[in-house]
């Protein structure tokens, strides 16, 4: 019998034993779990069906089939070439979720997964996507063609509104004339409001004085969407509190701000300065930031891991209701530089009560590599810091450097009540002592550099220091 278990288990079948906790909303929530972007998630689901006709993935090449892969496979999946389209996936969806408690899957009513088709030259069902989102209902899927759409939207259904074509190609931009939102009085170009809607594929245009995206509750995804002519000072992505989202495989132009949100951003490149407000945790992996790009986390306790920044690093500091407890781990920075409208570390750890995890690093060519200061506590351990001019600038005592190889900078550990990074000046109230042991230093122009006017200077036993100092 096609229960409701049977299905579960076909499902963790696929998934290779993945954690996986149904019910899911879809297939593609499902599909997210081993799948980060569009080209994956067709690549996996065009596998799952090539096993509904006997195929195993080890065996695909040889032709093999087994009992399982023809038997329980081959009762989910009669289709083969809709896989990729809207109507398989609502399809797919309406078999696998378990709903209700009558033991079999029930298909939706009409309305319940339809898809609507918006084509600016009148070709689909409507000709805005304002007027598709009017008229559709939970669940329901809108395709929006290629072409120009200046309309300020609000979404605040559980819908997928999905780009259908590369999306450079369908721009969606803030009217003239159009309206202000009530809630924050600006022109925005998108307003997304206590709701689960994936926007996918598409290219937003931010308007002249206002912001590109603002989210407001619900756990919306974003995914491939390009966010573009941002001006000064306003927003690209504005996630309100209580919003918990995901964007991944996107890009933008500028500021975005994330204000106790449990938001998580994947594989997105990045170019604009952004502020992150906790306490709610956040996580930041695999992206790319760009020159000036930089991340300042305020009071928050999130996981900033396996990104790459190019002059564009992290600061750390407290919020106004709570302190920082933030993991930077993995991720490589190179060229760093301090100047006039860009004065950043590759990684800055500041504020009494900001505790930070600076784990398994790669800095270089950078004006200062890591620096702590104004009482500030971290740990700093396993990091790569070579080619900067000061690898590690510290004028707090709660620190502890451990196991890290800095190699080849001008200066590889400064300390003191004042010290220089690049144009800006850190003061301490009493000198740095941090604990330093199991490092490697080698090649530097300086090992360890303290203020003259230090009575007690530490010395660097437990280390590994180079037996000829400078290089050459």
């Amino acid at each position: 019998m096609n229960t409701n278990k049977e299905i579960e288990r076909i499902i963790r079948d696929w998934l290779d034993d993945r954690a996986v906790d149904p019910p899911h909303a879809s297939l593609e929530s499902a599909m997210a779990q081993v799948a980060a972007t569009p080209q994956q998630r067709r690549r996996w689901l065009g596998w799952w069906l090539d096993r509904g006709r006997g195929a195993t993935r080890g065996a695909h090449a040889k032709g093999n089939t087994s009992d399982k892969d023809s038997g329980r496979h081959r009762l989910m999946f009669g289709i083969t070439t809709l896989a990729t389209s809207a109507a398989a996936l609502a399809l797919i969806a309406a078999l696998v979720v378990p709903r209700g408690d009558s033991g079999q899957p029930v298909i939706p009513a009409a309305g319940g997964g339809a898809t609507h088709v918006v084509a600016a030259d009148g070709s689909g069902s409507f000709t805005t996507i304002g007027e598709a989102v009017a008229a559709a209902a939970e669940g329901d899927t809108i395709l929006v063609k290629p072409g120009q759409y200046p309309e300020a939207l609000v979404i605040d259904k559980d819908i997928t509104l999905q780009g259908d074509g590369p999306r450079e190609g369908i721009v969606f931009s803030f009217p003239k004339g159009g309206p202000n939102d009530p809630d924050w009085g600006l022109p925005v170009t998108l307003v997304v409001k206590d709701s689960r809607a994936t926007i996918a594929g598409l290219t937003i245009l931010t308007p002249a004085k206002g912001g590109a995206v603002w989210v407001s509750g619900g756990s919306p995804t974003f995914e491939d969407v390009s966010v573009e002519n941002v001006p000064d000072g306003m927003g690209t992505f504005n996630f309100g509190e209580g919003t918990s989202a995901i964007v991944r495989d996107s890009s933008w132009d500028g500021f975005w701000m994330i204000d106790a949100s449990p938001v998580t951003l994947e594989g997105n490149t990045i170019n604009g300065f952004s502020r992150l407000f906790g306490p709610d945790p956040a996580t930041i992996s695999g992206n790319t930031f760009l020159a000036g790009a930089d991340l300042h986390v305020h009071g928050l306790a999130g996981l900033i891991e396996g990104n790459e920044f190019t002059d564009a690093g992290i600061t750390v500091e407290s919020g106004s209701d709570s302190d920082s407890a933030v993991t930077v781990r993995g991720n490589t920075f190179h060229d760093v530089r301090w100047n006039a409208d860009h004065g950043q570390a590759a990684i800055l750890v500041q504020d009494a009560g900001s505790t930070t995890d600076i784990v398994d690093n790669t800095i270089t060519g950078s004006d200062t590599g890591i620096g702590v200061a104004f009482g500030s506590a971290a740990t700093i351990m396993g990091n790569d810091l070579s080619g900067n001019r000061a690898a590690l600038v510290v004028t707090s005592s709660d620190v502890a450097i451990e196991g890290n190889t800095i190699t080849a900078n001008e200066t590889g550990l400064r300390l003191g009540n004042t010290v220089e990074m690049g144009d800006a000046g850190l003061q301490a109230g009493d000198a740095a002592r941090p604990t330093v042991t199991g490092n490697t230093f080698c090649d530097n122009g300086t090992d360890l550099e303290v203020p003259d006017d230090d009575p007690n200077p530490i010395t660097l036993d437990g280390n590994e220091v180079c037996a000829e100092q400078p290089a050459g």
